[in-house]
């Protein structure tokens, strides 16, 4: 007869691979999101310069269009890596809680495998305690009955 920790063993080895590929993704996601972050920053740093740099020739129409335009386009890069951050931070969370989720549950299916152990281990004490006793009994039943046999003879 199996054990129930032996039962439990192809659902903890279930459970413990997607873990593991929820921490794979959790990694993955952790990543593009650390990148999302760094790209918008970068943009941000580039807009912060670009708005401050002075054009050579300040006062031609061209050029300050030229800049107005460059900077629109440059705004709206950051707005647009904004959002693709903010994206990548939600995704970085449903994965985490997926991860945890699936992490929880290996726990869980650990514990319920330790606590079986310990009961098993348990009634194998007991039992062998029993069987102890018994011996013990046994052997003093036939000690009782060697001295009862040698008194009458």
């Amino acid at each position: 007869m199996t054990s129930p920790a032996d039962r439990l063993a192809p659902l903890r080895r279930r459970a413990a691979l997607l873990e593991d590929r929820a921490a794979q993704a959790l990694s993955a996601a952790l990543g593009r999101h650390a990148q999302a972050e760094a790209r918008h920053a970068e943009l941000c740093r580039y807009e912060a310069e670009y708005a401050e740099r002075d054009l050579p020739n300040a006062t031609a129409i061209g050029a300050l269009r030229q800049q107005a335009a460059f900077l629109a386009r440059l705004r709206e890069a950051v707005r647009f890596q904004a959002e693709a951050s903010r994206r990548c931070a939600e995704e970085l969370e449903r994965v985490r809680a997926c991860w945890l989720e699936t992490h929880q549950e290996v726990e869980k299916l650990d514990r319920l495998v330790s606590q079986f152990a310990r009961e098993a281990q348990r009634q194998e004490a007991r039992r062998q305690g029993r069987e102890m006793d018994e011996a013990a009994i046994r052997s003093h039943l036939a000690r009782g009955h060697r001295l009862a046999a040698g008194a009458a003879s």
